[in-house]
């Protein structure tokens, strides 16, 4: 999440969504860089399915199901548009407030990824919607390719095959959902204050200077 008072200049993006940074020591390097969740952990090729950090709280038995009629919704896709999906990997490892997530890694597997915590809280109404929802993406794009919409048409149009709602977002209760909190760092320049995330501030240490979009003047750390 970028902070929208403070730019960054980078050849490959869009200098107003990031911030403005140069590092005299580090002229190759590229800052402001991407993290790629999809590299951090990379699926296993070929596997059909696989869980990973699985939430004690959880039985087995949910997981299974929730594999088993992941698969069963493929399948029905399958044979009702007529075509054929990668070998998909599904995992539990999903944290936060979001209930699912289909990521496309090039080269490999496609993995699906659910919230092990709000699935037991939430079974029926996960088992009958989140699981579609991730589907219905893997479909779509198995269908018309990487360009569409995420939530546009083709994905809708899957949703009402399996007979899903198409809401975007679920409504689940989230207030004991444990959710990371990132610390924030306080930093000055010469119109206002900044709060500023570990990462870029471990980058100021290294010596990389951020400038604040409205004035101009570097940022300066708040000695508190």
């Amino acid at each position: 999440m970028s902070d929208p008072e403070i730019k960054f200049n980078h050849p490959n993006s869009d200098a107003s969504n990031f911030i403005d940074g140069t590092n005299p020591n580090a002229r190759d390097k590229a800052p402001g860089k991407a993290h790629d969740l999809r590299s951090d952990r990379p699926p296993l090729p070929g596997s059909v399915s696989s869980v990973r950090r699985v939430n004690p709280m959880v039985c087995e038995e949910l997981l299974q199901r929730a594999r088993t009629e992941t698969h069963a919704l493929i399948r029905r896709a399958e044979s009702h548009y007529g075509i054929s999906v990668p070998t998909v990997e599904i995992h539990f490892d999903l944290r936060g407030t979001a209930a699912g997530m289909v990521l496309f890694p090039h080269g490999k597997a496609p993995v699906i990824r659910y919230n092990s915590i709000l699935l037991q809280h939430n079974r029926h109404d996960f088992l009958t919607q989140t699981l579609p929802h991730e589907v219905a993406h893997l479909i779509a794009r198995t269908l018309h390719g990487k360009s569409i919409r995420p939530h546009g048409h083709e994905w809708k149009t899957v949703m009402l095959f399996f007979g899903a709602d198409t809401l975007r977002c679920h409504n689940y209760a989230t207030d004991d959902v444990p959710v990371r909190k990132l610390r924030r760092f306080p930093y000055t320049c010469g119109c206002q204050q900044h709060q500023l995330t570990t990462i870029r501030h471990n980058r100021i240490l290294k010596g990389l200077t951020y400038r604040c979009r409205q004035c101009g003047e570097p940022l300066r750390s708040v000695k508190l």
